[in-house]
């Protein structure tokens, strides 16, 4: 079950699609970050992250240099969805090899989304 969830988007448009995808969950929390560095200081604030979405394109850190920190200190158990323009076979390696569980290309549709957060979460 989703209780909290971190979304770390630079877009405003992007993370207000995501709260419309997460109001089949009303009772999950959604915690925002516009950056990598924020993302981590959000996962140093608050506990018990059931899931992380991640962009990769965005100012002061990148999503894959965040996964990178994040896994060194100690939150790999937090499955993480990379949601990015970047979208080729090596970006996608990238993402799956740096820790992530799943991979999605924008734009996305609601269903894909929500198809992959019941895999990754289930």
């Amino acid at each position: 079950m989703l209780e909290k969830v971190l979304i770390v988007e630079d877009s405003n448009l992007q993370a207000k699609m995501y709260q419309t995808v997460f109001k089949g969950h009303p009772d999950c929390r959604l915690i925002f970050a516009q950056n990598g560095l924020e993302a981590l200081d959000q996962l140093a604030l608050e506990k018990d992250f059931n899931l992380i979405i991640l962009d990769i394109n965005m100012p002061k850190m990148n999503g894959l240099a965040f996964l990178e920190v994040m896994r060194r200190n100690g939150y790999g158990k937090i499955p993480v969805i990379i949601v990015s323009t970047e979208g080729k076979d090596e970006d996608i390696r990238r993402g799956l090899v740096a820790g992530a569980k799943a991979y999605i290309k924008k734009p996305w549709k609601p269903d894909q989304l929500r198809d992959l957060l019941n895999k990754v979460v289930a």
